[in-house]
């Protein structure tokens, strides 16, 4: 997630109409606040602390059965904030969402490489698109023994949920580091914040549950992290067309839930701004459309995906890569 841009604001994949080319005008903005996702994320809160509370003070880890997927719904709801839910105010958004229990990634820093992601023309192109998983011309040929089979393995869905994580926050956080050296945007000011929202996080743990912090980063953020990997390990793919290049996955509850619909990738790529809540309909009112506009990139579940890549690297990505 290297790169950044100062522009807050995407445009939805439109026509010359201002409609998406699903044929729905955006009202996200003219909305107001949205109730539904506000609420969703005073529960969320509510039910981390209640969780974390229960793990340190009881002992009662059941507890991370619902505090792993807790953490990745608070994840979705940042994708969600940033794309200008649940108020019209980007600085109201960031506010409610500065605090991370995922623990990774500042708000900022996450916000303006995801809407580079979603500004590009070329997805999965390596130099254009910061989310790619696929390699630059010539990385291959650079790569030695070791490299080349971490990335045999990450082109695994299993693979994707044991490293994945640890492969994108190493290329993050050298790429911040760099742009921190070098006061570029808001990188200071972003990892100002993200380190005081740490600190809240931290005392919380420490002092007031007993939770040690190092534990709850190894047991639950990366965890929650890799759970989030689930989502986005077939989310693209390499296409002669841009329409092509996002996925539909028809996963039900509770995935569907966790992941705030966005496994009907293809529907949130034409219109990016539309809240979580109303892509299902979107997409069951012009499914067959959908899919033949996007190639009929197409999976029946998160079973599917696993039947095909637990254990099997995605082909185009290996093939990209010689």
């Amino acid at each position: 997630m290297p790169a950044k841009t100062k522009n807050p604001d995407i445009p939805i994949e439109s026509s010359s109409s201002g409609r998406n080319r699903f044929g729905h005008t955006s009202t996200a903005k003219l909305l107001g606040l949205e109730w539904l996702t506000l609420g969703l994320l005073g529960a969320v809160w509510i039910l981390w602390l209640l969780l974390t509370w229960l793990i340190g003070h009881e002992s009662w880890w059941p507890a991370l059965v619902l505090l792993i997927p807790t953490v990745t719904l608070h994840s979705s709801l940042t994708h969600e904030a940033l794309h200008g839910h649940p108020t019209p105010y980007p600085w109201l958004n960031e506010l409610l969402l500065t605090v991370n229990p995922g623990l990774f990634v500042p708000y900022g820093a996450f916000r303006d490489s995801h809407l580079v992601h979603h500004q590009t023309s070329q997805l999965t192109d390596p130099l254009t698109d910061t989310e790619s998983f696929y390699l630059a011309p010539g990385q291959w040929q650079q790569m030695g023994r070791a490299k080349r089979a971490l990335y045999r393995v990450n082109a695994t869905l299993l693979g994707r949920l044991a490293v994945g994580p640890m492969l994108i926050l190493v290329r993050f956080y050298h790429s911040e580091a760099d742009r921190i050296a070098k006061n570029q945007g808001t990188s200071r000011r972003d990892w100002l914040t993200h380190l005081l929202g740490l600190l809240a996080l931290i005392y919380w743990l420490n002092t007031v549950c007993s939770f040690p912090f190092i534990g709850y980063l190894l047991i639950v953020a990366y965890p929650a992290y890799s759970l989030l990997m689930l989502r986005t390990f077939a989310e693209h793919r390499e296409s002669p067309t841009q329409a092509m290049r996002s996925v539909i996955i028809e996963s039900s509850w509770p995935l569907s839930v966790i992941f705030l619909n966005n496994n009907l990738h293809a529907v949130h790529h034409a219109q990016p701004q539309t809240p979580w809540y109303r892509l299902p309909s979107l997409y069951q009112a012009r499914r067959e459309t959908i899919l033949k506009e996007n190639g009929d990139y197409f999976f029946k579940g998160y079973r599917s995906l696993f039947r095909r890549y637990a254990l099997c690297p995605v082909e185009a990505l290996m093939k990209a890569a010689r």
